[in-house]
């Protein structure tokens, strides 16, 4: 039995002697490079209650370990480390353990002690775990019998109890005896026993310092490796697999359930290796933790695109993958163990086999060994206990029909890779609980593939999109950043003027923008994902190229930027740093990935290193939304001013429509978006739409016909109608602009050259395209529809045209223009949808599927495309959404269930500019002339808030969309409003019809609740009115007297509804005439309100109430 001394309390000098067994949780260390034992319970410290005090007299203290005949789980391995919870009391002296062999043994003269450990480093507060080493290791149950005990004693004396001096260890009211190596006899159980020892993991035991030695290995060495430096193996979660930099070891974790099958879950590495040739494979593998009882090991090659194919062996159906070698060791609780040859051919035909064995140990390294002989189409598995030498398994099968060529990446793949009960098979295989192991000195022998595996990976030269680099001038020595802007003087400070040069000298760049005011990401999330590319070592290095965005693209890449380099500002030319970023690169080569307007810079750019002789330094072109072919938006900008936020949605700053449209005429930069020859000819749907009733104000129609169809027609709308419209005021925003021709005719140059664009051979072209959003395909103008509005351009109407075919900014066809190269589609509703989030084309890198993608290309491959991500153009018409127009003097605010909100903010208190917030997932905030667009996703109700700038009235619309069809559409039209009044509708997308409601003194009393129609009805009208009147805060007894004129016009309306068949014309005649009189009453009333001199209204308001009175006696025929 295990035997107990303990003194329990302060004071307690009676000797106890344990009559039960004691659990001990040793953690059983060894030094490094050597093989031992080592056993891990990941037990929390017990109630620090319950302590017992140590030393209490020479003949009274604690011991435990291995005693009598028990045959201990442990016996024979070797201890470096024991653990202990341990807490001081007073000042004792230095402690350690003794090793004896028999309990009553308190000489001193033990064989064996550990090194002292301080009393300093004990804590006198608190309970800490304390380890004693033995250096040159403890062999438990060598001093005969199986008698072995460590024992607690001062580190120059036997112990003797102090009261004021000891240590306290923790003990427990019951012992937990379920460790599998606990101290008791075999098969007999344990007994309770009031006092265990609580330890803790330390080092696991590292690998043997060699490779496994054989004399059958096959061809010569393609790969080797101790893992002294990360080896860089392909991952899809790094949080489960991993290099220990400490431990020179990679690291595995298999979570077998939860979750169910998940296929894509691995952790390779591409070989140089011909599979269908002879090869061998060795790996140490080691255990290291199997939770829930169950778990398992294994190693070994798989085929490189994890295509899974459909099998049916023996013990039912099941998936397996195109072609694998594999060993596996499975831990199934309750002292089972299985151990298996997985083995799938090219022909997909499952061979290899399995069975069970005797236990293999938790911490202990065995060597894997796998080899196929070519020649006779035979396999070969063996696994090594590296303690002992010893084979543990020998497997052996034929292959007939060898391995697929694809089957070159080693490694452990969780998904089904043709193991019969694998650890990712059905549910009903599938092992319970999860397991760690650790992998180290692995090594290949065969032949080389007759294609040499490229090196990876190439470092990353990203450049970002038009407006995402900060721009900045120093001012007396005072930095300001111009850009993003907090003033209406940092964007004056950004023109150009008409000779294309900026008007303020000295602006510089020197980063991109992480964060849009410090609320919404840009590239924050991105780069970010690019820095652990370099962490896991993936690739070297990444550089992103901050440029000054108002030049144009070529300018960027031949006249270089004004960059601060430290305290100084250099002009820096793109193609060095590009070319410097390759001398670090692991391929020798660099990807360029290019964001927006980026996409069109980097290809100048390759033209540059073209003409330097250096294109072979890159070796793949990445456009992540880019405009290739222009996009309509731009033209938004650059003839009317609209849309120019930071140009986005998330968190934009607003320009006044004057100060955007002379920005955005005189910037180069902007003039390279405007839609190209080619995005006119191949997009369907023209840019520019007229109205036939355009012609009242302007013939444009007998210019153009119905529409701009043409590059040449653009080119001549944009630049005036050949001389025949003259340029408009800055302040007239609603007619056209007259653009710069120069600038214009250097767009078009531009965009001849891009249209045809090729990259130059041996580099790969690929396109992210975002899909799903409303997205500007068009301006519709038409002539003024108010009454009385004056017939000139300044009066020109302009609806917004959308299509759900972008990403909100760029045009799916124009982000998808290079013909033949690999094309891959986000689906950016589908992913709002889905996670919550609001992402558009200013923040696309953000989206983690795009970051997973870029991360795939990167390390050369695509097999699994990452959710939300197709190679298709999705043609899925599912996706729902709300849009919301409306043209009138109120805001537009959307809030969902959850008080997310999309619309204007004002201005932050370091700031004069206004801001767009947009929280709601696919939801946008726009301004289009004089009307304000919104919409959102419609995955929950949304609520709509109107509240009145001005006195007139509005017409809303509402369309609930699925795909692009309409399916249905709710107007309110021509409602009154005041200043301040505040009108809503709850729950648009619900179930219910949508209802507006019309506060118009926004006194949280509603005066009239609305339905969708043509028109509003009578009592609507009334109520309205009423409303308008309490908005004057009339005295108390004048407001009476009004409330009972509305209240007889309320009571005549509801009687002449009740009017009966036989005597209708009689009742309606009666009816009307009361109603004329009380009209006329009410309004001699109010005419009086503006004569009272002590409570006068203004004329205005009078005049405003006279017109409603009349709108609504002519609504009601009176």
């Amino acid at each position: 039995m295990h035997t107990l001394h303990s003194a329990l309390g302060a004071g307690m000098t009676r000797h106890i002697r344990a009559m039960s067994v004691l659990l001990c949780l040793l953690f059983l260390l060894a030094a490094p490079r050597i093989a031992s034992a080592y056993l891990v319970f990941s037990q929390n410290p017990p109630n620090e209650t319950y302590n017992g005090a140590m030393l209490d007299s020479p003949y009274h203290f604690i011991s435990f370990g291995c005693t009598l005949s028990l045959d201990c789980g442990v016996a024979g391995e070797t201890v470096y480390r024991v653990g202990v919870w341990m807490q001081k009391v007073g000042s004792p002296k230095d402690v350690r353990l003794d090793v004896v062999g028999d309990w009553q043994d308190i000489s001193g003269t033990s064989a064996v002690a550990s090194t002292p450990v301080s009393a300093d480093t004990i804590p006198n507060d608190a309970y800490t775990l304390v380890w004693f080493d033995f250096p040159e290791g403890v062999v438990i149950g060598e001093r005969g019998a199986n008698n072995q005990f460590f024992q607690f004693q001062f580190a120059d004396a036997p112990g003797m109890y102090d009261a004021a001096n000891h240590y306290r260890v923790l003990f427990h009211e019951t012992s937990d005896f379920s460790g599998p190596a606990q101290w008791c006899k075999k098969y007999s159980g344990c007994f309770s026993s009031q006092f265990y020892w609580q330890m803790d993991a330390g080092p696991v035991p590292q690998a043997p310092d060699q490779f496994y030695a054989t004399t059958t290995a096959s061809g010569t060495e393609q790969y080797a490796d101790h893992f002294d430096a990360d080896p860089s193996w392909n991952t899809d979660q790094p949080e489960h697999f991993s290099w220990d930099s400490a431990r020179h070891e990679l690291r595995a974790h298999m979570e077998n359930t939860p979750p169910a099958y998940q296929p894509n879950r691995y952790f390779i590495k591409e070989l140089d290796i011909d599979p269908t040739q002879s090869f061998s494979i060795s790996a140490d593998l080691m255990l290291e933790d199997a939770r829930g009882g169950n778990g398992a090991i294994l190693f070994g090659l798989f085929a490189d695109d994890f295509t899974h194919e459909n099998l049916t062996p023996t013990n039912g159906p099941r998936i397996y993958s195109k072609s694998t070698l594999n060993l596996k060791l499975m831990s199934l609780g309750g002292g089972n163990r299985f151990f298996e040859l997985n083995a799938i051919g090219q022909d997909s035909v499952q061979q290899g086999g399995g069975g069970s064995g005797p236990s293999f140990r938790r911490y202990r390294w065995y060597t894997f060994y796998l080899r196929y002989d070519a020649e006779t189409k035979h396999v070969y598995g063996t696994v090594i206990d590296t303690k002992t030498g010893l084979p543990y398994i020998s497997l052996d099968a034929d292959m007939p029909a060898g391995f697929s060529p694809d089957m070159r990446y080693l490694g452990v793949s969780m998904h089904p890779d043709g193991e019969f009960h694998s650890t990712m098979a059905g549910s009903e295989q599938r092992l319970a609980g999860a397991s760690d192991f650790r992998i180290d000195n692995v090594r290949v022998f065969g032949t080389a593939s007759t294609t040499p595996t490229p090196a990876c990976c190439s470092n990353i030269f990203f450049i970002p999109g038009i407006q995402a680099s900060r721009l900045y001038l120093d001012e007396n020595g005072n930095e300001n950043r111009l850009w993003e802007p907090n003033w209406r003087t940092d964007i004056k400070k950004l023109f150009f003027d008409k000779n294309g040069e900026s008007v303020t000298q000295g602006i510089y760049t020197k980063d991109t923008i992480d964060a849009v005011f410090g609320r919404s990401d840009i590239y924050g999330e991105f780069t970010t994902s690019l820095d652990g590319l370099v962490t896991d070592g993936t690739i070297a290095d990444w550089q992103a190229f901050p440029y000054d965005w108002r030049k144009s693209a070529e300018d960027v890449v031949e006249s270089g930027t004004s960059i601060k380099v430290g305290d100084d500002v250099q002009v820096v030319y793109m193609a060095d740093e590009l070319l410097n970023l390759a001398t670090t690169s692991k391929s020798g080569k660099v990807t360029i990935l290019g964001h927006s307007n980026g996409g069109i810079v980097g290809k100048l750019l390759i033209d540059e290193l073209v003409r330097r002789g250096h294109a072979d330094l890159v070796d793949t072109f990445i456009m992540v939304a880019t405009p290739q072919l222009g996009t309509p938006k731009a033209l938004a900008s650059l003839l009317h001013g609209d849309e120019q936020s930071i140009p986005w949605e998330h968190f934009g700053v607003v320009m006044d429509k004057s100060m955007a449209r002379d920005f955005a005429e005189t910037m180069p930069g902007g003039y390279a978006l405007i839609p190209s020859a080619r995005y006119i000819s191949s997009v369907s749907e023209p840019v520019i739409e007229f109205d036939p009733d355009v012609a009242e104000i302007y013939d444009f129609p007998s210019l153009y016909g119905d529409s701009i169809d043409t590059q040449s027609e653009l080119q001549e709308f944009l630049t005036g109608d050949n001389g025949g419209r003259a340029k408009p005021s800055e302040e007239d925003t609603d007619s056209p602009n007259v653009l710069d021709k120069t600038l214009v005719g250097e767009a078009y140059t531009l965009h001849r050259h891009l249209d045809s664009w090729t990259a130059p051979e041996g580099i790969e072209v690929i396109q992210i395209v975002g899909w799903g959003l409303d997205t500007i395909r068009g301006i519709r103008y038409d002539d003024c529809d108010i009454l009385l509005c004056p017939d000139n351009l300044g009066n020109l109407d302009r609806e917004l045209l959308l299509d759900t075919e972008g990403d909100g900014t760029v045009v799916a066809e124009s982000a998808s223009a290079a013909t033949g190269m690999e094309t891959y589609y986000l689906k950016l509703h589908a992913y709002n949808d889905g996670t919550g989030e609001n992402r558009d084309h200013a923040d696309f890198l953000g989206a983690k599927p795009v970051q997973e993608l870029i991360k795939n290309f990167v390390q050369n491959g695509t097999s699994t495309l990452p959710t939300y991500v197709s190679p298709e153009k999705p043609s899925d018409t599912s996706d729902e959404r709300l849009r919301f127009r409306i043209h009138s003097p109120v805001s537009l605010d959307l809030y969902d269930t959850k008080g997310r909100h999309t619309g204007i903010l004002p201005p932050a208190p370091d700031s004069d500019l206004m801001r767009i917030e947009a929280e709601i997932p696919n939801s946008y905030y726009r301004e289009f002339g004089e009307v304000k667009y919104a919409g959102a996703g419609s995955g929950e109700p949304v609520g709509v808030v109107l509240i009145g700038q001005d006195t007139g009235t509005f017409t809303l619309e509402i369309e609930e969309i699925r795909g692009d069809a309409v399916q249905e559409t709710s107007v309110f039209t021509d409602i009154p409003v005041v200043e301040n009044a505040r009108a809503s509708v709850e729950n648009v997308g619900g179930t219910a019809p949508p209802s507006l409601s019309l506060d118009m003194d926004n006194d949280g009393v509603n005066d009239a609740s609305i339905a969708p129609g043509e028109g509003l009805t009578s009592q609507e009208l009334i109520g309205i009115l009423r409303g308008l009147i309490w908005t004057l805060d009339l005295p108390v007894e004048k407001q009476k007297k009004l409330d009972k004129i509305f209240d007889t016009i309320d009571k005549t309306l509801i009687k002449d509804q009740k009017c009966v068949a036989h005597a209708k014309a009689k009742c309606e005649h009666n009816t009307k005439h009361k109603t004329d009189q009380a009209f006329a009453k009410l309004s001699q009333s109010i005419q009086k309100l503006s004569r009272d001199k002590k409570d006068a209204v203004s004329s205005e308001d009078v005049t405003d109430i006279l017109a409603l009175i009349n709108l609504v006696k002519t609504n009601l025929k009176i």
